[in-house]
């Protein structure tokens, strides 16, 4: 394993732990049955990080840190982009529900649309990577776009999440020098 792609990953325990760490220590945990709507939102910004960002991030390095033929390459990065669509779906599920109990519209927000499109956009390159993964002799041409699309994509979701940590800290009136600012 390389030292970049070993940083990345510590970047990316890193990101996780830090988002676990916020929603326990300043927003009381998780719930997804809970009748705290506040509880079931929390799971919100930690599926839709690990899953748009750091499963989508490890499907991308998988074709650079593993060796492999590149049948089992594509095996690896077709299971990650799988289990990071669904994180994913589960994230914004939670947000759903959250809404749909407050009566708050949705989107209202530059975050939903940013967050709205980059689903629409990841299930699009998904079905299009499965198709080519399923019938590689079907001369799609998505082959040479797909690394490229994958990483604007990717982009989009860090914009995304960028977006709706700024829209969290100001619904939660955090302001400057505050520990829970800091943390977000």
């Amino acid at each position: 394993m390389s030292y970049l792609s070993l940083l990345t990953h510590l970047l990316a325990i890193s990101l996780a732990s830090l988002v676990i760490y916020w929603l326990i220590t300043f927003r009381n945990g998780f719930g997804l049955f809970n009748p705290s709507t506040d509880l079931m939102f929390n799971w919100h910004p930690l599926l839709m990080i690990l899953g748009f960002i750091i499963f989508s991030a490890e499907a991308m390095i998988a074709y650079k840190a593993i060796r492999g033929t590149r049948q089992s390459l594509k095996r690896v990065h077709l299971t990650l982009h799988s289990i990071a669509l669904v994180t994913g779906l589960c994230g914004v599920y939670a947000a759903c529900k959250y809404h749909y109990q407050l009566q708050v519209p949705h989107l209202y927000t530059l975050h939903s649309w940013y967050g709205y499109s980059t689903i629409w956009l990841f299930c699009l390159q998904f079905m299009l990577g499965v198709d080519d993964f399923v019938y590689p002799g079907n001369e799609s041409g998505i082959g040479r776009s797909h690394g490229l699309a994958g990483l604007l994509i990717f982009w989009l979701a860090i914009l995304s999440a960028g977006t709706g940590l700024m829209k969290k800290s100001d619904i939660l009136h955090l302001y400057p020098g505050q520990v829970e600012t800091n943390v977000v």
